[in-house]
């Protein structure tokens, strides 16, 4: 008897653990498309509809950011990159970023991030016209303002 309750409790446990390894793998993976790790940086990119900014209230910052880009139209996505150095854990400040979106049949033009805070972090964004719906590539430039060099990574499969 104890022996079968014994059995049963190892085999709980197992699916359990299962259940739990399967569910953090599919986050991890999901979240895998949204940072890069390269040359010492964590760079993390978030997209969204443009509604969700501009649903802030008129004093809020966050809704009057990048407003001379804004364009009334649901195919349009506020784009955020933050840079974080991987050893200290700060987030980068002094860079100038710029991102495009790339399809199969489209590469758009490159536009330059703009500083801006964010929930009280330092990031960088500003909106892009996607078409249509699936899977795209974040191409991200990033560079020091004091610097000719500059590193390129980019995010596969992006969702909007």
């Amino acid at each position: 008897m104890f022996y079968q309750k014994n059995k049963l409790t190892v085999f709980f446990a197992f699916f359990l653990f299962t259940i739990l390894v399967l569910f953090f793998s599919a986050a991890l993976a999901k979240h895998s498309h949204q940072h890069i790790k390269a040359m010492g940086l964590d760079v993390y990119l978030a997209v969204m509809p443009a509604e969700m900014i501009g649903g802030h209230q008129k004093d809020h910052p966050e809704s009057q950011m990048h407003q001379e880009n804004r364009l009334d139209t649901t195919a349009q996505f506020h784009i955020s990159v933050g840079v974080i150095e991987e050893k200290s854990g700060y987030r980068v400040e002094d860079l100038l970023i710029s991102a495009r979106i790339i399809t199969n049949n489209y590469r758009g033009p490159s536009k330059l991030l703009e500083n801006m805070m964010m929930s009280g972090k330092h990031s960088y964004g500003n909106y892009f016209l996607i078409p249509g719906s699936g899977a795209y590539q974040v191409e991200v430039k990033i560079q020091h303002k004091n610097r000719e060099d500059a590193l390129i990574v980019t995010f596969e499969q992006v969702q909007v």
